[in-house]
C-alpha cells in the first residue's frame, strides 16, 4: 500500500471513531466530509428506480427511432416535433387508415413517410420509382425479411422458423416456397378442384349443423364468421398439405387448427407490445410453443417419408400435396430443415382465405342486387371443374375484386425492409437500415383519379355487358397490389381464388344468408392490419334440394 493510500485509510478511520484533532477541520468540515465519503461508497437501491430507467430508456428510443433514424428529403407525414412523431406512431396503432388517407392526398403522389411504433414506412405510389425497387437486390431492398417481421415469423414459429440470410440474395426456404406455389400447386389445381369441392361444401355443411338455432321452429341458424371460415378453410389446406390419407384425419385436424388458434390469439397482442418485451411474451402468447411443436413432428414425418420413399409404396398412385413437392424440391439435406419450410407455408396460408371470405360475405350481404346474377352463374359451375385458363365465373371474379379494392385487409403492400442506408436515383429520398418501403394500397385503391367512383362498390366492374373480363382477381397491377408488387406477386393467388370461389358458390346456390346485425362494424384496425370482426354473425338456412339443381349450359369454361 502506498503512503498516500494509507493516509486515506487512516483519515477514514478518524472521522468513523469521531472526527480529527486537528485545528484545520472543524466538527462541520468533518461531518461534510463524511458525508461525502458515504455518498461514494454506500448506495441504497430503490424500487422506484425502475420507473427513471424505463423512462430513461423511452426518451432514448424515443431520440433514436424517431429523429436518428428518420428518412430525409422525403414528406414527413406527422404531427411536428420528435415528441409529435411519437405520438403518431400510437396513432397509427389505432387509426392507421385515417391518417393514411391523409398524408395520400396531401401528398400529390410523391413518397411520404409515416412514423410506426417500431419503424418508418415511406410510402410510394409513383409507377416509375415501383418499377425500380422491384428492379433493386434482396440484399438491398428485402422482401423475404420484410415479410418476416410482418407476420412475426420468428416469434410465431419459434424454433422452428428458417431465419433468412442476410449475404444471400434469395434465401434456399423462399426459393421453394415460391417454386413450390408459382409451379407444384398452380399446374394441378385442376385436377385437385373437385377434392376441394367435396371438402368446402362437407365443411359448410358441417358448420350449418353445428350452427345456433334462433328456435325449435325456424330453419335460421346463427354462425360466427370468423371461426367458422377458419374451420372451414382448414379442413381443405390440410388436404393440400398432407394429402387425402392425412387430410381426413380428425386427430390431424384438430392438430392444425390447435396451432391457428394459438396463432390467432397471439397475433393481434404482438402487433401492439414494445419489440423489446416480444421475446419474453411471445411464447407465452403461443402456449409455450406446445401446438406447433406436435404439428412440426407430423411434417417432420412425412418429409422423411417422402425422402425415403416410404410414401410413394404405400400409395403409389396418391396425387401429390404440397408437403411432398417442398421435399422434392428442397436442396437442403437435413430433413428437419425442409420440414421447416413447409410448417412456414402452413403459417403463411393460414388466415388470408377466412379474412377475405369474410369481407366477401359483408359484401354479398350488403349489395343483394347482386345475388341474382351471381347465383344463376353459380350454379352453372356447380360441378364444373375450373380449367387452367383463369377464366371461370367472371361475374363473381369481378365481385372478389372489387371487394378486396375496398377492404384489402392490410393497409400496406408490397413490404421491402431497408438492408444498408438507401437513397433513391429517381425521388432523391434518403433512408437509413431497418425502416420499410410499402405500397399504401389501401388509399392507392381509393384514389378518384385512377378509380373511377372510387368510393362506391360496383361488383361488375371489371365485366362488360357480356359478362367479359380482361382484369381478373388473380392479376397484379400497379393500380390493384393487393397481391404485391407486379413482378413479385403472390404465388398463392391462383390457389386462393379458387378455393374462395368453391366456398363463395356452394353458399350462394345452396344457402340464403344475411347479417344478424347489419350495423354492426365489419373490421377492426390493428396497426397496419385490418382484421375482419371476430364478433360478426350470419343467419343461414338451407335451400329447398329443387333450388340447387345445377344449370347445364354449353357456355360454361371446361378448360
Amino acid at each position: 500500500m502506498s503512503t498516500f493510500d494509507s493516509k486515506l485509510a487512516k483519515l477514514s478511520e478518524q472521522i468513523k471513531l469521531g472526527g480529527l484533532k486537528s485545528p484545520g477541520l472543524s466538527p462541520n468540515s468533518t461531518f461534510a466530509y463524511s458525508s461525502v465519503m458515504s455518498m461514494q461508497f454506500d448506495w441504497t437501491w430503490h424500487w422506484y428506480y425502475v420507473f427513471y430507467f424505463l423512462f430513461v430508456y423511452q426518451l432514448g428510443a424515443i431520440l433514436w427511432r424517431f429523429w436518428w433514424k428518420a428518412p430525409s428529403n422525403v414528406i414527413i407525414a406527422a404531427y411536428p416535433t420528435i415528441l409529435g412523431r411519437w405520438l403518431t406512431a400510437l396513432h397509427m396503432i389505432v387509426d392507421a387508415e385515417s391518417l393514411l388517407h391523409n398524408a395520400y392526398k396531401s401528398s400529390n403522389g410523391k413518397p411520404f413517410a409515416i412514423p410506426m411504433i417500431d419503424r418508418w414506412i415511406i410510402f410510394v405510389t409513383n409507377k416509375e420509382e415501383l418499377k425500380q425497387l422491384e428492379s433493386e437486390p434482396e440484399s438491398l431492398l428485402s422482401m423475404e425479411h420484410a415479410l418476416n417481421e410482418l407476420g412475426f415469423t420468428n416469434l410465431v414459429l419459434g424454433p422452428f422458423a428458417l431465419i433468412p440470410e442476410k449475404d444471400k440474395i434469395k434465401s434456399e426456404n423462399f426459393r421453394v416456397m415460391i417454386g413450390v406455389l408459382k409451379n407444384k400447386l398452380r399446374s394441378n389445381l385442376p385436377d385437385m378442384t373437385n377434392s376441394f369441392r367435396l371438402r368446402i361444401n362437407e365443411s359448410i355443411d358441417l358448420e350449418y349443423e353445428n350452427g345456433t338455432r334462433l328456435n325449435s321452429h325456424e330453419e335460421w341458424r346463427k354462425i360466427r364468421l370468423m371461426p367458422a371460415f377458419l374451420r372451414i378453410f382448414t379442413r381443405v389446406n390440410i388436404t393440400t398439405f398432407l394429402g387425402e390419407e392425412q387430410g381426413t384425419r380428425p386427430e390431424v385436424y384438430k392438430l392444425v387448427m390447435d396451432f391457428y388458434w394459438s396463432i390467432g390469439r397471439a397475433l393481434p397482442f404482438l402487433n401492439l407490445i414494445p419489440a423489446w418485451l416480444l421475446p419474453m411474451i411471445a411464447p407465452v402468447l403461443m402456449g409455450w410453443g406446445v401446438a406447433r411443436a406436435k404439428v412440426f413432428r407430423l411434417l417432420h414425418l412425412m418429409t422423411h417419408e417422402t425422402i425415403s420413399g416410404e410414401e410413394a409404396k404405400r400409395n403409389p398412385g396418391a396425387r401429390g400435396h404440397l408437403t411432398r413437392w417442398v421435399a422434392e424440391m428442397s436442396r437442403l439435406d437435413d430433413i428437419a430443415e425442409t420440414a421447416k419450410v413447409t410448417i412456414g407455408l402452413l403459417f403463411a396460408s393460414a388466415f388470408q382465405v377466412p379474412m377475405v371470405s369474410q369481407f366477401m360475405i359483408h359484401s354479398l350481404c350488403k349489395h343483394r342486387d347482386y345475388h341474382d346474377r351471381l347465383r344463376e352463374e353459380a350454379l352453372r359451375y356447380k360441378d364444373a371443374p375450373f380449367g387452367r385458363v383463369n377464366q371461370d365465373m367472371p361475374l363473381l371474379d369481378s365481385f372478389m375484386r372489387e371487394t378486396v379494392r375496398l377492404s384489402p385487409g392490410i393497409i400496406l403492400s408490397a413490404p421491402r425492409l431497408i438492408m444498408a442506408p438507401y437513397t433513391s436515383y429517381n425521388q432523391g429520398y434518403h433512408s437509413p437500415a431497418g425502416n420499410w418501403l410499402a405500397i399504401p394500397q389501401v388509399s392507392l385503391m381509393r384514389d378518384e383519379k385512377i378509380w373511377p367512383n372510387a368510393s362506391e362498390f360496383d361488383g361488375f366492374r371489371y365485366v362488360d355487358a357480356d359478362g367479359n373480363s380482361e382484369d381478373r382477381f388473380t392479376h397484379p397491377a400497379y393500380d390493384f397490389p393487393f397481391w404485391g408488387s407486379l413482378r413479385h406477386s403472390c404465388p398463392a393467388r391462383f390457389y386462393v381464388s379458387v378455393i374462395l370461389k368453391l366456398i363463395l358458390g356452394h353458399l350462394i346456390t345452396d344457402y340464403e344468408f344475411k347479417l344478424e346485425n347489419p350495423d354492426k362494424k365489419p373490421f377492426m384496425t390493428f396497426g397496419h392490419t385490418r382484421l375482419p370482426s371476430p364478433f360478426l354473425s350470419i343467419l343461414i338456412r338451407k335451400r329447398p334440394a329443387e333450388e340447387c339443381v345445377p344449370i347445364r349450359s354449353s357456355e360454361v369454361v371446361q378448360g
